[in-house]
């Protein structure tokens, strides 16, 4: 094979908006350095522009994350749909030894028609450290109810 045969490409076919052929596949030139830029404006008096090009819209798939099912807690849960070997989700250790210590307590009332109802009185208290809540009810004596824990320490 000479070098005739041999198809070269010149500053004329480097263009921007030209296509070349590299290794087989069709290539689109859309932009250039401004080196590259200011070498054709002065040598070969063409200015150069980019082009814009059109981008495509991602596929995007989304798909649903199913309801907790009950065992374990809903990151537990969660894990096991992300992961074929669900791993067990990671504890701030940081925030938990720094917020350990404070507990936000709140008096609540519980808002009912029931007249019985508008007598009851609750403590609801969240633990910074671990973002759970507790509440508890407190009852007056001789009311009928038994007081204590209303409702367990959870997230």
């Amino acid at each position: 094979m000479s070098l005739k045969d041999e198809e070269y490409y010149g500053p004329s076919d480097l263009l921007c908006g030209n296509k070349v052929i590299i290794y087989g596949r069709e290539t689109l030139i859309y932009d250039c350095d401004e080196f590259t830029k200011q070498w054709y404006s002065n040598n070969m008096g063409i200015d150069q522009k980019p082009l814009k090009l059109a981008k495509g819209r991602p596929n995007v798939t989304y798909q649903a994350v199913p309801s907790y099912n009950g065992y374990g807690t809903p990151e537990d849960s969660l894990g096991s749909v992300l992961a074929l070997k669900p791993k067990a989700p990671k504890v701030d250790m940081k925030k938990m030894f720094k917020q350990d210590m404070h507990v936000l307590r709140f008096e609540a009332q519980l808002v009912s028609t029931e007249p019985d109802d508008e007598t009851r009185r609750f403590i609801i208290s969240f633990y910074c450290g671990d973002d759970t809540i507790q509440i508890y009810e407190i009852c007056d004596k001789n009311s009928g109810r038994i007081g204590g824990r209303f409702m367990e320490r959870k997230k």
